[in-house]
């Protein structure tokens, strides 16, 4: 039993944490590139005009910022008058004017 202990081949602490850390550093470079690819292809989506507006952060706060742009959506103006404006002001109430109002808007009456 206590060969069993004792035995060299088994791998060490050190030895799993190293193969561990290789494994995870193999995995994040495929993400890595994974993630650069779908960036290229979202910025292929964005007119050239509107590339210089993205901001100049890491890869994965880019594509949440393009993702969070996308889905804001444009606000539409509504059409406005066409026409020439009117400048006719309101006749005035006759009733509410004094005395001397009401024959000077008289006088004023074409």
């Amino acid at each position: 039993m206590p060969d069993e202990l004792n035995n060299t081949n088994a791998p060490t602490a050190e030895q799993i944490r190293a193969t561990l850390l290789a494994e995870l550093a193999t995995e994040r470079a495929a993400l890595t590139v994974a993630a650069e690819e779908l960036l290229t292809a979202e910025l292929a989506a964005i007119p050239e005009s509107l590339r210089a507006l993205v901001p100049d952060v890491t890869t994965a706060e880019k594509l949440a910022w393009i993702r969070k742009a996308k889905a804001a959506q444009p606000q539409t103006v509504p059409a406005t008058d066409q026409r020439r404006p009117t400048n006719n002001p309101p006749p005035p109430d006759v009733a509410s004017l004094s005395p001397i109002a009401r024959i000077a808007a008289g006088y004023n009456k074409n």
